[in-house]
């Protein structure tokens, strides 16, 4: 327990001695804290973030184990930093890192160009951007693109892409 001792030792003689001795108590936390991130198809990898005074141990899925402050990681999951301070006392505190992988669904429709069609359009559909290519360097960031040589056509109200062949006369 905290707080000051005294010692008193008697001699032989009778004669005393006195000495004080003081006990501190150093129950100071290291205060750890933790961050995560996200992965997702453009991030595979995330640092985790890790403060607190003293010295670091990560654990993690997949039996990771870090001594760095700020690791980097690759796999989803909750990761645990335990800070251990100068003194022996610990501290714990948690990151998660999440993963975002879900795909747009992108679907996409044309037609059939023949004799009697000579135009389609393009359909698509997704959450997210858009981003179409095609024959002859044919680009369009466009949900619902058209290839339509002027003055042939016009691109209102709904865009087309016309054939590069013509009907038989």
């Amino acid at each position: 327990m905290p707080g000051i001792y005294e010692l008193t030792v008697t001699g032989t003689n009778g004669c005393t001695s006195v000495a004080q001795a003081e006990v501190t108590l150093d129950d100071e936390v290291p205060g750890a804290q933790a961050s995560g991130g996200e992965l997702n198809c453009n991030t595979s990898s995330v640092m985790l973030s890790g403060s607190g005074n003293g010295d670091f141990a990560w654990t993690g899925p997949n039996g990771f184990t870090s001594g760095d402050q700020n690791p980097v990681v690759s796999a989803p999951g909750i990761y645990e930093l335990t800070v251990t301070g100068t003194n022996g006392c610990t501290s714990v505190a948690q990151a998660e890192v999440t993963l975002d992988d879900e795909v747009p669904g992108a679907q996409a429709s044309g037609g059939v160009l023949n004799c009697n069609t000579s135009s389609v359009m393009l359909s698509g559909s997704g959450n997210g951007d858009f981003a179409w290519t095609g024959p002859n360097g044919f680009t369009s960031g466009d949900q619902n693109p058209g290839e339509c040589p002027a003055p042939t056509c016009s691109l209102s109200p709904a865009p087309t892409v016309a054939p590069a062949w013509r009907r038989p006369k």
